[in-house]
Parts: structure tokens; C-alpha cells; sequence
């Protein structure tokens, strides 16, 4: 269960790590990605697990892991400290925190336009200055997030389950997100452990070998630099642990695009009255800018409001009397499914209701 999933963008490599976890039997699942990914993850978890799935969002470096959750959805940026910065509240605090450490005084910047101070923290410290309720708190937040909490949290679950997205941004081993994920598989030969990336390694052998790193401890020794690998020995490991299919591969029953016009007869007039009050009141907006002197390009920004009625009233009145959903239909009895794609809420809403009915 470790391996590298290569396929081309649009196969459907989500679908294949959740699906790799279900099989066997996964108990603690966590699931690495960059931030825009965050909730994909959790649709897709949804969409190929059982509805009742519990999945954790960790939205904080300090937060606990929920110990029911068998999904943890995680950020890369979550996974490393970094430095961090700390306002004085006033004359008073700065004295508690230089007692304690006395070294920041040369590091003091002050802000003369926010008039405050304030130092600039790098590493974890263990000693809490003399600080008020509120400002501990912030400040045991700030040194478990210095410290690596979460980490040590995640390393300390056992053997787990770690899914990688987008793996190709830890392919440099002195960056500090390289680093953590080395320690959660290293920590436990029974991790499983799924790299999800279909972004070609272009610039050297080197970066495959970091990957390769993460599944093998066999591999993380040979392909070391110090080891004088070649690009073959990176080829071999490679051919073991990595799956990648194309598109071309994996869906040859794909055709042509092909493209047909459809003409629609008898248009909703109801509809079709608004399409065109929408458009004159877009025209209206446009040479009254004119008229008052306004930019061309003003003008027509004064008409976006008018056209996007207009867009919306003729969407409707192209599906109100029941035809895209006689096509739709016709489609489906034929090729067995259909994608629908429009432009406004309220006429796919319109369609779908449509569709329901015929069922």
C-alpha cells in the first residue's frame, strides 16, 4: 500500500487513493493537499464513501485531532512551523518577555505609524514570561505551532493511512514540508502511503528520488546523492511503485467533439417579453451614459446588469415549454447518460424539476 499514482489530470486519481483506502480498510486516513483541494477532498470522500463519513478539517495548527474522525484533511502549509511575530501590548509586556528572554532586545522593531513594538520568533521556547490570561493563551498557541503540535500529534497516531496530493511540491528535501512528511513515514514502516501528482518531474532525477524516498526506505538509501544513482536506477524504482495512465488510455470510447446546432420552436412569450425589456433597459443604461458624457467603456459596464437579465430570460425561455428536456431524454435513452451545462440557477433548477417528473 505505497505507491505512486501518476495518472494524467482528469482520470480520476482522488477517486482511486479513496477507493485504494476503502479496500483496505483504512482506519485513520489523512489526507495532505494544498489549499484549494481542501474541500474536492471532502466532496469526493462523500461521493465514494459511505454518507456517514467523519472528516476532520484541521483549520489550525493548533488544533486536536477529533479521535472519532477517520478522515483529517490538512493544508501543507499546517504541516511545518514558520516564523512568527509578536506585538507587545504595552511597556509592561515588553519587560515580562525580555526578562525572560533577554536576547530579543536587539531584535525590537517598532512600527513609529502603528506606534508599537515588536520581535520576530523562530523557534520554540519553553519558558512562558508573565503574562495575563488572555496573552498566555495566544502565546502557548504561537510556541505549539513554533513547536510542531500537530506533527507530533499525527506521527504519534501510529501507522496510519497518508494521502499526498499534488506531491510534486515536496520533491525538495530541505524544504520544511519534505521534511515532516519524512518523519510521518519513517516513524512507521506499516504507513500506507499514496503520492498523488500528474505534474511531469522535468528538471532532474533528483526529484523523483525524493518521492521515491517517501515508499521506500530501500529507495531513500540507494538513491541518495551520495550514492552516485543514475537516472536508470530512479527509472527501475520508479517502474515498481508508480502507476500513470493517459487519457488516451484509459477512455478510448471518447470521440471527436462534435457540434450541432439545435433550433428551438415556440419560445415561452412571457419569457421572451422579458428577454427583450431586459435588452432595451440595457440599451437605455448604455446611451444614457452616453449621453452624459461617459467612456465607452463605462457605457458598456452600465449595461452588464440589463444583458445578464436578458441572458437569464432567454435560458428560461428555452427550457420553460419542455423541449431541452425532450433532447436531454432523447440523449440519455441513447448513449445512456448526458451532461447539462448552464449558465443560470434558475434554469437548471427549471430543468432538473422537468426531469424528475419524467421518472
Amino acid at each position: 500500500m505505497r505507491a505512486l499514482i501518476g495518472d494524467e489530470m482528469g482520470i480520476g486519481k482522488t477517486a482511486q487513493a479513496i477507493c485504494a483506502a476503502q479496500a483496505v480498510g483504512a482506519s485513520k486516513i489523512f489526507v495532505i493537499g494544498p489549499k484549494n483541494a481542501r474541500y474536492v477532498w471532502e466532496r469526493e470522500i462523500k461521493g465514494w464513501c459511505d454518507a456517514a463519513e467523519n472528516i476532520q478539517h484541521i483549520l489550525d495548527q493548533t488544533s486536536s485531532l477529533n479521535p472519532s474522525a477517520r478522515w483529517h484533511i490538512l493544508t501543507y502549509e499546517q504541516l511545518v512551523s514558520k516564523r512568527e511575530s509578536w506585538t507587545f501590548l504595552d511597556a509592561d509586556e515588553e519587560v515580562a518577555v525580555l526578562q525572560i528572554y533577554p536576547q530579543f532586545k536587539s531584535d525590537i522593531k517598532q512600527d513609529l505609524k502603528k506606534q508599537t513594538r515588536k520581535i520576530s520568533i523562530d523557534e520554540f521556547k519553553s519558558v512562558e514570561p508573565a503574562l495575563g490570561p488572555a496573552r498566555l493563551e495566544r502565546w502557548r498557541k504561537m510556541m505549539l505551532r513554533m513547536q510542531g503540535a500537530l506533527l507530533a500529534q499525527i506521527v504519534g497516531n501510529g501507522p496510519i493511512t497518508l494521502i499526498v496530493d499534488e506531491a510534486h511540491r515536496a520533491k525538495n528535501t530541505k524544504s520544511k514540508r519534505s521534511q515532516a512528511i519524512s518523519k510521518i513515514v519513517d516513524q512507521h514502516p506499516e504507513t500506507n502511503v499514496l503520492l498523488l501528482t500528474g505534474t511531469p518531474l522535468r528538471n532532474n532525477e533528483h526529484e523523483a528520488a525524493v518521492l521515491l524516498g517517501y515508499l521506500d526506505p530501500e529507495a531513500k538509501t540507494v538513491l541518495s546523492k551520495n550514492n552516485g544513482y543514475s537516472i536508470q536506477d530512479v527509472k527501475d524504482y520508479l517502474c515498481y511503485f508508480k502507476i500513470r495512465r493517459t487519457k488516451a488510455e484509459v477512455l478510448p470510447e471518447l470521440g471527436e467533439k462534435t457540434r450541432q446546432r439545435v433550433d428551438l420552436e415556440d419560445l415561452e412569450p412571457t419569457d421572451m417579453q422579458d428577454y427583450q425589456e431586459a435588452l432595451e433597459s440595457a440599451m437605455e443604461a448604455y446611451s444614457k451614459a452616453i449621453s452624459c458624457g461617459r467612456t465607452e467603456a463605462d457605457a458598456r459596464n452600465q449595461m452588464r446588469g440589463g444583458i445578464e437579465r436578458a441572458r437569464t430570460a432567454l435560458g428560461r425561455a428555452k427550457v420553460n415549454d419542455g423541449q431541452v428536456a425532450d433532447l436531454v431524454a432523447d440523449v440519455v435513452e441513447d448513449k445512456g447518460c448526458c451532461v447539462v451545462f448552464c449558465a443560470h440557477h434558475d434554469v437548471s433548477d427549471k430543468l432538473k424539476a422537468q426531469l424528475e417528473d419524467r421518472e
